[in-house]
């Protein structure tokens, strides 16, 4: 699963092997891949957490997605597009000016689109929002 924060896992691939020849060396170097991309999003994801308690900086961050980018099948206008709104939301860290329960007990956590759960937090985030805007009238809706 590739992580994204506008940050989701390496994109699998299907092996075309069927028995020909050098069908081992291509499973290894596909296995070997794999562990690479994992540590890669590990890393990135440590950053992103250390990055919440104040441990790093944006440049660290992007230099660590950028190296797990780097192992994903994207076209270099879209690494650079994803760095961009990287850069923008990191900055504006919106989950530090957020009231919601939600994001004050998760923190950035709440802007990773990884996994179920923490898709459907921010899906009570976003009624949160919602509802904090109607309340106030509904041209804020």
């Amino acid at each position: 699963m590739r992580f994204s924060l506008v940050l989701m896992s390496c994109r699998s691939t299907v092996l075309d092997l069927y028995g020909g020849p050098g069908w081992e060396t291509q499973i290894k170097e596909r296995w070997e891949l794999g562990a690479t991309g994992q540590r890669a999003e590990q890393r990135a994801l440590e950053f992103l957490r250390q990055f919440d308690q104040g441990g790093t900086t944006v440049e660290e961050i992007l230099q660590a997605i950028n190296q797990y980018d780097a192992l994903l099948d994207l076209k270099d206008n879209e690494k650079q597009l994803n760095e961009e709104h990287y850069r923008r939301t990191l900055e504006a860290a919106p989950w530090r000016r957020c009231p919601c329960q939600i994001c004050n007990k998760i923190g950035i956590e709440v802007i990773i689109y990884r996994g179920k759960n923490r898709n459907r937090r921010r899906g009570f985030h976003n009624t949160y929002v919602f509802y904090q805007r109607m309340k106030s009238g509904p041209e804020r809706v």
